[in-house]
């Protein structure tokens, strides 16, 4: 028994210790601090089940010590509860806070007194303690609460019912006490037993205290109403029906000033959230009365005729009339309101079978009620609602003209355009129905949007928005087929959206349509200025201008994409297919221009240049079936159109064709690596040949030497790849061909070289030639040199060079052309190198001994020659008997200067040339008797 006494004593020392505790931390002065903490939380959470066991406490001093306790602890609780902005977590603190001292102050009151003062205090305590614990959902703990408050209630509705000064008191708190019951058996979900405690509440209280009417009203108002929001019709009626029952017990006007509002949202409840989602014969006809009852007494307020309209939008087959007329009703006396706003909203959707009502309805609202009030907000968004309830509708042209219609309107009344937000969606739907009328190629139609997306209204929709729309009347007119509409609007453009590259790829087209050369000319400049779109549009305009037939605009455009194009956009395109279909269009065109224009024939070089280009090598594109149709193409086309074409045009193409081939791969087989030898063979022999072509028409020094320069490169390419051909060819004919081409080469470089004073190398070409030159060859080196103003000692060693040459082969020998060399070179050495013109006077002597015509005259006689005839084969006698005759005075002259060596070695050679004359030897002899005559010292 001690140790039962001394086990309660340490609950309530600690019960105690922890109420001063909770004291000091609430605040005395009402101000809470340090109530956070987890410990306190766990420590009171664990006295409050302590306190609620604890029946009975004997000693009078520790009932007295508790009592004190419990009320300074909460009243310290209630004040600090009051203040304003505490957390949410502190009022719950606060609340079990004062929940413990409640259940102090019921330790402290278990002895029973005479009177039910005490009973009336715990009672009063308890249910403002348990209402507390309700409302912040702290359910286990007002339960707690409420139990002990139910044994106060129970003494004073039996031991103190005989006190009369007490009953109200008494009646009013019981009542209090089971609407507390009502409202935690509702939140424990446990309707049946808010039923019981329903039953239970003293009716006699609601007759006296218009409070409690209001209260139980407005809880069981709050349980109707969450039974709809659940779903359950059937009992949410129940409780909504009892709600009203308990408010209609007294007249409105013995009620609070919100009583009346209460009535409306519970008829409102009941009529329309309950009774009108039953859907049964009864639930109508209740429905009806009630609401014939709001109309008679509240038809002038909004929620009525929301109501109403909720009513009407319930029934089987909806009144869209009358439920139009309501709605407007209701438009015309709402304030303008956020609430309102979006109600009036929602129920012009519900009106959208109706689209022309609805659509009517918010217009009023636009025009009527927002506009000329100034609600910006409101009016922006109740117009974006506008037109997007008009762009719904399925047909293209639905809507256009009534859009056309108020945004008029709207702009005369508000004066002002939509903020950027409100044009941009209005115009986002607006572009579906342009997108649309495009698609059915309603032209006409997607126009008038176009026209009604350009209106002053949507001004700040900005500048790329209106850039877009505008092109899009560009396509209008191009799919019409009208430029000149095209051009039109084009003008209108501002500058940065004319600048725009999808712009003028638009106005490229319309340059198509017109023939415009130098619109499209310019639209493709700009098109290039730009860096990431440039491809994309190039092309684009390449299969515009394929489309439309415009082979030549194609070309041009596939030529821009080639001067354009950068490594990275390069790599993601076939780079020798564009080249190909570029080349392809541009050769087709020369069928078409008989003039040959030379822009075409320029760009047709430049295009073969590109297949050459870095670019190109790079990118490794160029397989041996592409090098075989740039090189073979490039190769037809100089040849086919070297006459026609300028020299400049037909170099470039052969060049091109050069460097193409070699890019060919080693590994090729042995027909094709002939026929691409063939090929740059006649290739370098071309060019060349119109290499020196050009120099010879040209005055300028500097430009000649450059064709002359360029020709000796391609005739060196010649040799580097003729030569070895040479061993291989069998076939004579072919054989004879490349003799030929080589020996044309070979006068062609010695021209050059002479012309470029590159003396140095003639007696290598003379060497060259050795093996393949004939008369013709030998007869233009010996013009080129002795034209040339090469020294005196350079044209020498060269003639002397072909002379020597020239007698050393035996066939085709015209003596006649020859004798003439020989006298130039002889008239050149005598007065500059007497050694020199010794050999060339042996040169010719047996250039004239050895020739056929001479041999033959002396087989058939051995008299001095004295035929007439003389033909190419045969040295000129007059050029015999020139040289003759000189030699012979030269020979004099030594004699003269007392030379005799000298003079007897010229008089020695006068002789012989004289003794080959064909004329019976007179000069031989005349020659002969003149020298006889001298006297010649001892």
């Amino acid at each position: 028994m001690e140790l039962h006494r001394k086990s309660r004593r340490e609950q309530l020392k600690s019960i105690t210790d922890l109420a001063e505790s909770l004291y000091v931390d609430v605040g005395g002065n009402g101000s809470p601090c340090n109530i956070t903490a987890q410990s306190k939380f766990t420590a009171l959470r664990q006295h409050i089940e302590t306190a609620s066991r604890i029946t009975r406490v004997p000693e009078s001093s520790a009932r007295e010590a508790l009592d004190a306790m419990g009320t300074k602890l909460w009243n310290a609780c209630t004040r600090s509860m009051r203040k304003d902005g505490l957390a949410d977590d502190i009022v719950k603190f606060l609340s079990q806070v004062r929940a413990f001292a409640f259940l102090i102050l019921e330790c402290a009151a278990t002895r029973q007194r005479d009177d039910c003062s005490d009973e009336i205090r715990l009672l009063r305590t308890a249910l403002k303690t348990a209402k507390s614990c309700i409302v912040l959902s702290q359910f286990d703990i007002g339960l707690k609460i409420l139990e002990k408050a139910a044994l106060r209630e129970e003494k004073l509705s039996t031991e103190c019912s005989n006190a009369g000064e007490r009953d109200d008191i008494s009646l009013k708190l019981s009542a209090e006490y089971y609407i507390l019951r009502i409202h935690l058996a509702w939140k424990q979900s446990r309707l049946d037993f808010a039923e019981h405690m329903l039953s239970k509440l003293p009716h006699q209280a609601l007759q006296q205290d218009a409070v409690l009417v209001e209260q139980l009203s407005s809880l069981l108002f709050e349980v109707g109403k969450f039974l709809v929001e659940k779903k359950e019709y059937h009992e949410a009626d129940k409780w909504l029906q009892r709600a009203l029952e308990t408010l209609s017990q007294r007249q409105l006007d013995m009620l609070s000033p919100d009583a009346s509002d209460m009535r409306l949202c519970i008829i409102h409840g009941l009529g329309m959230r309950a009774n009108n989602a039953l859907h049964t014969a009864d639930s109508r006809i209740k429905v009806t009365r009630l609401l014939s009852i709001l109309e008679n007494e509240y038809g002038h307020r909004p929620e009525v005729m929301l109501l109403h309209l909720d009513v009407i939008q319930t029934q089987k087959d909806p009144d869209c009339k009358q439920y139009y007329d309501r709605l407007c009703a209701f438009l015309k006396t709402a304030s303008a309101s956020e609430l309102n706003f979006k109600l009036i909203v929602h129920h012009i959707h519900q009106l959208r079978n109706c689209n022309d009502l609805a659509t009517d309805t918010l217009e009023q609202l636009i025009l009527e009620r927002l506009a000329p009030y100034g609600n910006e907000t409101f009016l922006e968004r109740g117009f974006v609602t506008y037109v997007w309830m008009k762009t719904a509708s399925p047909g293209v042209s639905d809507g256009v003209e009534s859009l056309q219609g108020i945004v008029t309107k709207l702009m005369e009344a508000w004066k002002l355009p939509l903020s950027g937000e409100a044009a941009h969606a209005s115009l986002i739907l607006i572009w579906k129905k342009v997108a649309a009328a495009f698609d059915h190629k309603d032209y006409d139609t997607a126009r008038n949007w176009c026209q009604l997306a350009l209106h002053p209204l949507f001004a700040n929709s900005g500048e790329s928005n209106k850039c877009k729309i505008e092109r899009r009347l560009i396509v209008c007119a191009l799919e019409c087929k009208a430029p000149g509409i095209a051009r039109e609007v084009f003008s209108r453009l501002s500058e940065a959206c004319k600048s725009e590259a999808l712009t003028r790829y638009l106005m490229y087209r319309v340059a198509l349509q017109d023939e415009d050369t130098d619109l499209a000319r310019n639209c493709l400049e700009i098109i290039c200025k730009f860096d990431t779109e440039r491809q994309t549009y190039l092309l684009a305009c390449v299969a515009e201008a394929l489309h439309s037939g415009a082979d030549r605009q194609a070309a041009i455009v596939l030529q821009q994409i080639l001067d354009h194009l950068d490594s990275i956009s390069t790599r993601q395109l076939h780079f020798p297919a564009l080249l190909r279909c570029t080349a392809r269009l541009l050769i087709t065109q020369l069928s078409h221009s008989e003039s040959h224009r030379p822009d075409l024939v320029g760009q047709i070089c430049k295009t073969f240049d590109s297949s050459v280009s870095r670019n190109a090598l790079d990118l490794g594109q160029l397989t041996v079936l592409e090098l075989e149709w740039f090189s073979r193409n490039s190769y037809n086309l100089a040849l086919q159109y070297c006459t026609t074409w300028g020299p400049h045009h037909v170099l470039r193409l052969l060049d091109a064709c050069i460097k193409i081939i070699a890019l060919y791969p080693e590994n090729l087989g042995i027909e094709a690596r002939r026929d691409i030898e063939q090929r740059n063979i006649l290739c370098h022999f071309l060019a060349a040949v119109i290499e020196v072509a050009q120099a010879r028409t040209h005055n300028d020094s500097e430009v000649q030497n450059q064709f002359y320069l360029n020709a000796r490169a391609h005739i060196q390419g010649f040799r580097k790849v003729a030569l070895p051909l040479f061993e291989q060819l069998s076939n004579d004919e072919s054989l004879a061909a490349l003799t030929e081409k080589r020996r044309t080469l070979l006068a062609f470089d010695f021209e050059a070289a002479v012309r470029l004073k590159q003396w140095s190398n003639l007696s290598e070409m003379l060497n060259e030639s050795r093996k393949i030159a004939d008369e013709m060859l030998y007869s233009l080196f010996a013009d080129a040199v002795l034209s040339s103003e090469a020294p005196v000692e350079v044209m020498l060693k060269t003639s002397e060079q072909i002379l020597t040459q020239v007698s050393q082969e035996r066939k085709h020998q015209n003596l006649e052309k020859i004798s003439r060399w020989v006298r130039c070179v002889f008239q050149l050495s005598i007065k500059s190198n007497a050694a020199v013109a010794e050999s060339i006077l042996d040169q010719a002597y047996i250039l004239a001994r050895d020739g056929p015509e001479y041999q033959k005259h002396e087989e058939n006689s051995e008299a001095h020659p004295n035929t007439e005839s003389v033909s190419r084969h045969t040295y000129p006698d007059e050029e015999l008997e020139w040289l003759s005759t000189t030699a012979f005075n030269l020979a004099i002259d030594f004699y003269l200067a007392s030379d005799d060596m000298a003079s007897q070695r010229w008089y020695g050679k006068a002789l012989d040339l004289a003794r080959l004359l064909h004329d019976n030897g007179v000069l031989w002899k005349t020659l002969q008797e003149k020298f006889g005559r001298l006297t010649w010292d001892d």
